[in-house]
């Protein structure tokens, strides 16, 4: 049950956006060599693709 409400909460365009400003982020970290932004934003890239996975996989039922 809580799994269908939070994919109907958030929506595909949010998700998407989220990632894309998140990969943003680590690319930043990766050329300035920041470890703090690399690791925290590598963390935060993992769940957002597990975030964009489960509302596709939502949206399909």
């Amino acid at each position: 049950m809580w799994y269908m409400f939070w994919g109907q909460v958030i929506s595909l365009t949010f998700s998407l956006f989220f990632i894309i400003g998140v990969a943003c982020w680590l690319v930043y970290g990766i050329l300035n060599g920041l470890m703090s932004v690399i690791i925290w934003n590598g963390i935060a890239l993992v769940l957002g693709c597990g975030m964009f996975y489960a509302k596709i996989k939502v949206s399909k039922k």
